[in-house]
């Protein structure tokens, strides 16, 4: 059940960071470069550890200043490069208001030392900054925090230009779209692989997780293996029989061009393998099973993206999962496995 649930996450991420990349690219003229940035970027920060912690100790320290300058202390040498929502949210109020100033002066070093690459301390920043109060030293944090320079604060421009650079510092550091479809595309590597070593029997090595493509074609013919050793299907063969999915198959690679592609032809076959055994298992499932496919056919064939005809084709092995394994059989089937 988790892992259909997480399934399901992956997929929401990898349709998002689709959408973002294409949108990025939209925006370039066809054959142009990416626009020029200022050097090689920083590395985005990432916390360490679950978060909530340092929130919930430095409410516990109340108006004890020791006690609330050891909270920071602490999550400081046990934070990583940025923190989770929770932590940020009181990390960044003390920034802006924390008092006495011994406090708020901790806190603000603590930024400039080890936040200044963190997206999630980053939109807290820009989250709070209406209420901050335009003095100083809140904008000489600011500048430092950005490497920015900015008008006196006695400027009517300073709030405007305060909150501009705080912004641009924030989109900075989101992931580049095709940097998030890198991880997700090895976050999918990975869940093939572990299909594969799942349905053959076999411990999962994360070390060995091959490229996309190949283990996309690995697990393909894992479960063309499977359907030969299926229970005779009575009828006709969902989505055909295996000679024909083969021979789609491999017309499929004929066509592929790239890596992409071929992954996509791969993936395709896993589906229609799997509607095969999802029906010669159970042969109530035969009319979900044949629209699951047929509409995932339907889709793909109006989406000019190879991309997003790869991410409809996973997100229908994850119904056709969901068909064969019912969520309720396998909660049911849980429940007996533990029951004395």
């Amino acid at each position: 059940l988790n892992k259909l649930n997480r399934a399901d996450e992956v997929m929401r991420q990898l349709e998002s960071a689709t959408y973002e990349a294409q949108q990025a690219g939209q925006k370039r003229a066809p054959g142009s470069s990416p626009p020029a940035g200022g050097g090689k970027p920083a590395r985005i920060g990432q916390p360490i550890g679950s978060d909530g912690g340092f929130a919930l100790a430095y409410q516990e320290a109340g108006k004890n200043n020791e006690a609330r300058m050891a909270a920071l202390h602490a999550m400081r040498d046990n934070s990583g490069t940025d923190l989770g929502p929770l932590d940020a949210q009181v990390f960044v109020h003390e920034l802006y208001r924390g008092s006495p100033q011994e406090v708020r002066t901790l806190a603000q070093s603590i930024l400039i030392e080890q936040f200044q690459t963190g997206p999630v301390v980053a939109l807290q920043m820009v989250d709070q900054f209406a209420d901050a109060p335009s003095t100083d030293q809140i904008s000489q944090m600011i500048q430092e925090y950005t490497g920015a320079m900015l008008p006196e604060t006695r400027s009517e421009s300073w709030v405007v230009q305060a909150r501009w650079v705080l912004v641009q510092h924030s989109l900075k550091l989101r992931p580049r779209p095709e940097v998030a479809i890198e991880s997700l595309v090895r976050t999918l590597a990975d869940s093939y692989a572990r299909r594969h070593s799942l349905l053959i029997g076999q411990d999962h090595d994360p070390a060995t997780v091959p490229a996309a493509q190949r283990a996309a074609h690995v697990l393909a013919q894992t479960w063309a293996t499977l359907a030969a050793t299926s229970p005779v299907l009575q009828g006709d063969p969902v989505p055909d029989d295996l000679p024909g999915i083969q021979q789609r198959l491999e017309t499929r690679l004929k066509l592929a061009d790239g890596p992409i592609q071929t992954f996509l032809a791969h993936q395709v076959a896993i589906l229609d393998l799997m509607g095969y055994i999802t029906v010669s298992e159970q042969s109530k499932a035969r009319s979900e099973a044949t629209e699951l496919i047929d509409k995932s056919a339907e889709s793909r064939s109006r989406m000019g993206s190879v991309l997003e005809q790869a991410v409809e084709t996973e997100r229908a092995i994850v119904k056709m999962w969901k068909l064969r394994m019912p969520i309720d059989e396998a909660v049911g089937s849980r429940k007996q496995d533990i029951s004395p």
